[in-house]
């Protein structure tokens, strides 16, 4: 009878196993104001998928895409909300709340080529930065950070040969501090306007021009609202900084933590590689279309840069950048293109 007890309470006991309800799937949301298409998506979408595959059944990722739940602006305030659990806000969004993050809006980065550049933002820049913010705002940074690619000036009634060529224009800048002021420099009037709205002000002439990428440029057929001339200077190369809420990555064990970041960095380093070959092909769709571009000179782009070079100090005090940001960038360039 003993025997018989115990192996009908053995049984019992499996069978209430057997019927616990599984943990639920944590619901993870993930804010874009870009189209599906886009490849900030592309790589958002790839690196959940990399998550599943290493950690299946633990969350339930959601990608919300071209802004339905927030627009770029205002990502990360829906992030401290708790409206989202990520968001990949460009580094000019980011440096509304964190002043060091208007370090790639100085003069200093104006026209340099990739070679100098990815060294810099890798390792001194984006780690920087992202201790600024995780101070600041109560989030974590995934490092490094993703590219969206080199911003021109493009317009729809000038050619445009230098960056004196903007003079007088009223040109749409996508945020960042240290964009108007550089766009004011140069003599034109910037307008911070969301990029939704961008394609009708141009349409009627409430603009003159535009500061964006090329895949940009291509992801709204800006040659269809007028859009005829470009300037390729590498005026300022455009970051995604992707980040969670603090809250939740203080959830996590040391082994979901490890899951995140080597995810994020193999998603990353495909999404570079994409944001590349998206943004030549979409050059190429703009000159199809009748756009003409002109590059700027390795000279031209050495003058300008030292003539914004007098603004820096002005600018970095007036955006109260932290002067160990300042010098250890300026001095990681320095090394770099000396």
């Amino acid at each position: 009878m003993e025997t018989l007890a115990r192996r009908t309470m053995t049984l019992a006991a499996f069978a209430g196993l057997a019927t616990r309800p599984a943990r639920a799937a944590m619901e993870f949301r993930i804010c874009l104001d870009t189209p599906p298409y886009h490849f900030r998506n592309i790589t958002l979408r790839r690196f959940v998928a990399l998550i599943d595959q290493r950690l299946p059944g633990r969350f339930h990722f959601r990608v919300f895409e071209s802004g339905q739940l927030y627009n770029d602006r205002d990502a990360i305030k829906g992030l401290l909300s708790a409206d989202m659990e990520m968001a990949v806000p460009t580094i000019f969004q980011v440096a509304r709340f964190v002043p060091d993050a208007n370090i790639t809006s100085l003069p200093m980065f104006y026209g340099l080529s990739p070679d100098v550049l990815y060294p810099v933002l890798d390792r001194t820049v984006i780690p920087l930065v992202a201790q600024s913010i995780e101070r600041k705002l109560a989030v974590h940074v995934l490092k490094p950070a993703l590219d969206l690619g080199y911003a021109h000036v493009s317009a729809t009634n000038r050619s445009l040969t230098s960056s004196a060529s903007v003079r007088g224009l009223k040109v749409r800048v996508p945020g960042g501090a240290g964009n108007v002021m550089r766009m004011r420099s140069q003599g034109a009037f910037p307008v911070v306007i969301p990029w939704s709205e961008s394609p009708l002000a141009l349409s009627q002439g409430n603009i003159d021009g535009i500061a964006t990428t090329y895949e940009t440029l291509q992801s709204g057929a800006l040659w269809d609202v007028g859009i005829r001339y470009g300037y390729e200077e590498g005026a300022v190369f455009v970051q995604y900084v992707p980040m969670l809420r603090r809250d939740l990555w203080e959830t996590f064990d040391n082994p979901t933590r490890d899951v995140f970041s080597e995810s994020w960095l193999t998603a990353m380093i495909d999404g570079r590689a994409l944001a590349i070959e998206r943004q030549l092909a979409a050059k190429i769709a703009a000159v199809s279309h009748g756009v003409q571009i002109v590059e700027a000179t390795s000279e031209q782009r050495s003058a300008e840069r030292e003539r914004l070079g007098e603004l820096q100090k002005e600018l970095a005090e007036r955006f109260s950048i932290a002067p160990n940001v300042l010098v250890r960038t300026q001095a990681s360039i320095d090394n770099l293109i000396s």
